[in-house]
């Protein structure tokens, strides 16, 4: 059985209100609008009371429980809302796969998560869709250079494969987020915006 939303199949598409939607598109569509509700709800919290109070945990749960945050309710309701968006997102992907096993969270993916979280910049919302969009994009843009690179194996499984150097990149461009540029691609994209908003007067 196959989703459906407004009588159209969201894998194998269909026809919604005279527009002609491929394959996977409506899928896609429906994910984009669950992705753009949890960037809202995460942007809101992050200003209100209890995003403060998370803030505070993070950088020094001894410290925050002494001006008063009651660390153990935060780090509860921080669980809580984690739990329901993962729990979200994993019933969109086991509605697009059909099925999920055990063995699709391996150490790669593991790797790829933490890199998202710590090359877009620890703490941040934008950081971490501008991290997601970046090591989704890596593997591909390797992928495409294997050809050029002579020392990539085209060959799944033997040698140093595309994977494999995606995930050599992954290490590198940590340890040097992490020494260059703690805030990730959302510090340049604060730096770059701050240049500009001051440009051509030097400041």
């Amino acid at each position: 059985m196959t989703p459906e939303l407004f009588g159209v199949d969201m894998i194998r598409g269909g026809e919604l209100a005279g527009i002609e939607l491929g394959q996977n598109v409506p899928y896609y569509f429906l994910s984009l609008v669950f992705a753009l509700l949890a960037i809202l709800v995460a942007k809101n919290l992050l200003r209100s009371r209890t995003g403060r109070a998370f803030a505070a945990i993070r950088d020094h749960d001894i410290a925050a429980g002494v001006v008063g945050v009651n660390v153990f309710a935060a780090k509860t309701r921080a669980f809580v809302i984690s739990s329901a968006m993962t729990g979200v997102a994993g019933a969109l992907l086991g509605g697009f796969y059909k099925f999920v096993t055990f063995e699709q969270w391996d150490l790669l993916l593991s790797i790829q998560y933490l890199a998202m979280i710590v090359l877009g910049g620890l703490g941040t919302v934008v950081g971490a869709v501008l991290g997601a969009v970046f090591v989704t994009a890596l593997p591909e843009i390797v992928d495409g250079l294997s050809g050029v690179l002579g020392f990539v194996s085209q060959q799944p499984g033997f040698g140093l494969t595309s994977e494999r150097l995606s995930t050599i990149v992954y290490g590198l461009l940590i340890a040097g987020v992490m020494v260059l540029e703690p805030l990730g691609l959302y510090g340049l994209w604060i730096r770059v915006r701050r240049y500009f908003s001051f440009w051509p007067f030097r400041h």
